[in-house]
């Protein structure tokens, strides 16, 4: 078993506007178990990853 990994990662636009142009809502439940087909995490360096 294993994983495939993907990633966007966008600067200068916000979490809101990235999840609208991807027609995603965020349902605010946290995945530890990374059971979600996809998961969004802002970065302190300016940097959204979806």
């Amino acid at each position: 078993m294993g994983f495939n990994a993907s990633y966007l990662a966008f600067h200068g636009v916000s979490r809101e506007e990235i999840l609208a142009l991807m027609e995603f809502e965020d349902t605010g439940i946290r995945d530890a178990a990374r059971e979600a087909d996809f998961s969004i995490a802002d970065m302190p360096t300016g940097w959204t990853i979806l």
